[in-house]
């Protein structure tokens, strides 16, 4: 076939083609190609079959490394079949061999390195998976420029096709020859031509279209230029008033300066450089989407304002001159006018009242508290106490964070109401009351604050939070012990001194029945509670200088408790939260609650605490009982003078129901008896009766018979609380000795007979009124009203019908008789009042026309009207059926 100039240029691209086979298979896409094509290998022809080669979405996903050869592929798409002889074919392999050898040869960029699968040369193609390609990869200097490499291949072709030509004998062709000569010095001349020179950038116009102007030799923001203008200044990035400035370094309103936002690399390096490649390279940023000198950021991120192009203040500096130039005062870190600081100061922070009565730690630690502002979810309502500066770290540590260190022992080798505490840590640790103890024999809640010194073993007080509970397997507590409170109700029954028949009784009420005990009321509103520990669980760290906090249950305020320091308040946050949650959502299965007086407001939780300055202070030897009104309603525990936590409730005790049922094993009653009794041999007359009133809150029959062996006791106080407990008990035992009591005490201790008239009252037997019938005769006016407000409560309650007729004809002659004394009648026989002065007969008379007014529904102005309904037989037997049938 005749080698014609447009054969010869079509042998070359096709020879380049072959050459560069190896590079192209190792491209993912033209695999891709291939496989829509229907070849399996990458030969010439199977090439001329892509579909794609021309496409510009080829062009556009193709390597970069292969774009300069793009024409040659065109080409060789439209090349047809042809014919050479073997000399031809032979040189051209070996040209476009050697050029390609070169080609790999020169350094590339580690960009540029790519992976080059060679195959056999002259080898018959085998099967996909007996193919065994060699890999070769090496990083290699990038070449200054790549769009020469098809004319030079294109030249290094026309070469070897010549030299071809000449070996294989064919005839000279003058022509053909100076055609060759042509297209080489065509080339040559095309090799030696410069790359075009990129267009000139006009960084000026950059910079003003970016929003920039030019002021004393310097680029900035237009608006900002205007703004100084202004006297604006620059703060964090921000401009802004210099009011505005106030706030936000008062940290009011906190504004984050935005990170330089970088535009992302490109993939293709562009010839000419981008709008932000020249704001980078002039030294400028984007902040805010305003492009700012870098110079800025830096000083803005140093704490310095810019109140002009090149004018600066440190913060501190520039906070000096706002406070001058405005006259602020500065509270708490915040900036504020003197008329804005005397409202807050009012509204939120707690001061001695003008008639304040107390002085003392506690109430020191009070006066300066500020309250914060209110969060509220569920009903729940927070309001975090703050301290008016950062007080010390306090000397001791919690329960829970002692027992994550494995060395803090809790056992229960110390008796039901006792738990033996081993501190083997360098740090004291503090139990504070209504802390959980899960785990050993039953359950227990720590009921008064207790300190176990480091390195040594205490006892701590308890109380059985867990009634069906006495396991014998294991006297250790878990490490889980400390992780619950007891809810406000429970904790302010321990304030109160109700006892363990009282926490028994509330969880009976709450428990409905189901055996348990307060861990297991945790667990069942679990979901509910951590709803609520989620939502307020950001307050400790907004409010970095709180020490305490307020709760409040829908309308009203419930309790508020302080600690020492920010790091304890915030180990109990979540602790006490979950204890309200529970109290709020179990609210309708316990006992009552005393209304709060105080408000779920601001000036409801300043009321409470200011409330403090007025209470009275029961000195203990830990700190303080608080009363307001005589009941007890909080708790403080001092260290030499210094606060370690302290709990004020809004109400008094809770109402907790006396005879509430609940099962209790025996053996566990026994021991509870056994310690009360073993406590009451070592302690003084006040103590001794606080532990009668703890012991006679259990309900359970063998009560009875260990309170009334202490009706012999020979201190009244003593005796008084024995009397008390068994008038509560509801046991016709206990009625019965009361009334052996009476019958020795009459006229011998006034207090001691009132407090067992009362007693006998409340249990309303029907046996104890003519008892206290015939106590009326010894003729005392003073125990005559005693006993006749006593009967007043006792009938109220007898439903045997000729007990009511007896006692109420007898109430109805001693008001005839009491009356006829008081007018100064002297024949009056009655026993009495017979021997009684006017004015004591004036007195029983007013309290027998009391008692009747109440039990039979008349005000009697006169006994002669109270004896003429006696007498009246049908109003009489309507009275008595409806007392007696109800």
């Amino acid at each position: 076939m005749l080698a014609t100039p447009e054969i010869i240029r079509e042998a070359g691209q096709r020879a380049q083609l072959t050459a560069l086979l190896p590079r192209w298979r190792a491209a993912p896409l033209y695999r891709e190609a291939l496989a829509q094509a229907g070849c399996r290998e990458a030969g010439p022809e199977c090439l001329q079959k892509l579909p794609l080669l021309g496409k510009p979405a080829m062009r556009e996903n193709f390597p970069r490394n292969f774009l300069g050869e793009q024409a040659s592929l065109e080409a060789l798409h439209e090349t047809r079949p042809m014919e050479t002889t073997a000399a031809f074919m032979v040189n051209l392999k070996a040209s476009a061999s050697q050029a390609i050898d070169r080609r790999q040869n020169y350094p590339k960029t580690k960009s540029e390195a790519m992976t080059i699968v060679t195959p056999k040369a002259d080898s018959r193609p085998v099967a996909k998976t007996d193919s065994r390609p060699v890999t070769k990869s090496s990083p290699i200097a990038k070449l200054p420029a790549t769009w020469w490499v098809p004319w030079a291949l294109a030249a290094t072709t026309l070469a070897a096709f010549a030299m071809g030509f000449v070996v294989s004998g064919r005839r000279g062709d003058p022509d053909l020859e100076q055609e060759l000569v042509a297209a080489l010095a065509e080339l040559k001349e095309t090799k030696k031509r410069p790359a075009p020179a990129a267009a000139p950038v006009n960084e000026q116009r950059i910079l003003e279209s970016n929003g920039l102007v030019e002021v004393d030799g310097q680029w900035i923001p237009r608006k900002w230029r205007d703004d100084f203008a202004k006297n604006m200044v620059a703060l964090g990035g921000q401009m802004m008033t210099r009011d505005q400035a106030a706030k936000v370094l008062a940290k009011e309103f906190p504004v984050a300066v935005a990170e330089p936002v970088q535009p992302p690399p490109s993939l293709v390096s562009q010839p000419v450089p981008s709008s932000e490649e020249i704001l980078d390279k002039a030294g400028y940023t984007k902040v805010n989407d305003v492009a700012v000198p870098k110079a800025w950021v830096e000083k803005w991120a140093e704490g310095f304002v810019q109140i002009g192009v090149g004018e600066w203040r440190k913060a501190t500096d520039f906070k000096e001159e706002l406070i001058k130039e405005h006259n602020l005062v500065e509270i708490r870190g915040k900036l504020m006018t003197r008329e804005q600081a005397e409202a807050i100061q009012a509204e939120q922070f707690v001061k001695p009242p003008a008639n304040a009565a107390a002085s003392n730690d506690f109430t020191k630690a009070l006066d300066g508290l500020q309250i914060g502002p209110p969060m509220n979810f569920h009903g729940i309502t927070v309001y975090p106490l703050l301290a008016a500066a950062a007080p010390p770290e306090a000397s001791f540590t919690t329960i829970h964070a002692a027992l994550g260190t494995d060395k803090l022992e809790i056992t229960d080798s110390a008796g039901l109401f006792q738990v033996s505490v081993k501190n083997l840590l360098d740090q004291d640790v503090l139990l504070l009351a209504g802390d959980v103890l899960t785990g050993g024999r039953c359950s227990r809640m720590v009921a008064e604050h207790t300190l176990v010194p480091k390195g040594q073993t205490g006892k701590v007080p308890v109380l059985c939070v867990e009634p069906g509970a006495w396991r014998t397997t294991s006297d250790r507590f878990a490490k889980e012990s400390g992780h619950f409170v007891a809810p406000p109700l429970l904790r302010r029954s321990l304030i109160w001194e109700q006892g363990q028949g009282a926490a028994w009784s509330i969880l009976a009420k709450k428990l409905g029945g189901r055996p348990g005990g307060l861990v297991d009321l945790y667990r069942k509103q679990q979901d509910a509670i951590a709803e609520v520990r989620a939502y307020f669980s950001a307050l400790p760290d907004r409010e970095m200088t709180a020490v305490g906090l307020a709760v409040a249950e829908n309308d009203s305020l419930e309790f508020v408790e302080i600690f020492p320091d920010h790091a304890l308040f915030s180990a109990y946050f979540e602790r006490l939260l979950a204890g309200a949650a529970l109290d709020l959502l179990e609210k309708g299965d316990g006992p009552s609650r005393a209304a709060s007086p105080f408000p779920n407001t601001m000036k409801g939780v300043k009321q409470l605490l200011e409330s403090a300055f007025l209470c009275t202070y029961d000195t203990r030897e830990d700190g303080f009982a608080v009363r307001r009104d005589e009941a007890v309603v909080g708790r403080v525990r001092l260290d030499n003078g210094t606060l370690q936590h302290a709990v004020l409730f809004a109400s008094g005790a809770p109402e907790a129901e006396r005879k509430a049922s609940y099962t209790v094993p025996k053996d566990k009653i026994k021991k509870a008896l056994d310690e009360y009794e073993a406590r009451l041999k070592t302690l003084g007359p006040a103590r001794k009766s606080a532990v009668i009133h703890e012991m006679g809150s259990i309900n359970a029959p063998d009560i009875t018979l260990a309170l009334a062996r202490h009706l012999t006791e020979q201190d009244t106080t003593v005796r008084r609380a024995a009397i008390q407990e068994l008038g509560q008990t509801g046991d016709p035992q206990a009625t019965d000795n009361l009334l052996t009591l009476l019958q020795t005490i009459q006229g011998k201790d006034p207090s001691v007979y009132a407090e067992t008239v009362r007693a006998l009252a409340r249990l309303g037997h029907d046996r104890s009124v003519d008892a206290l019938l015939r106590q009326l005769d010894s003729g005392d006016a003073d125990l005559a009203r005693v006993t006749v407000q006593a009967l007043n409560d006792l009938l109220l309650q007898v439903k045997t019908r000729q007990v009511l007729e007896r006692a109420t004809g007898r109430l109805i002659g001693l008001f005839e008789s009491s009356e006829g004394v008081s007018k100064g009648d002297t024949t009056v026989l009655d026993p009495v009042v017979k021997s009684m002065r006017p004015t004591d007969a004036q007195s029983v008379m007013e309290s027998i026309r009391t008692l009747l007014k109440q039990l039979v529904g008349i005000e009697f102005s006169s006994s002669t009207g109270a004896r003429k309904f006696w007498m009246d037989r049908d109003a009489r037997e309507r009275f008595l059926q409806g007392r007696t049938s109800k």
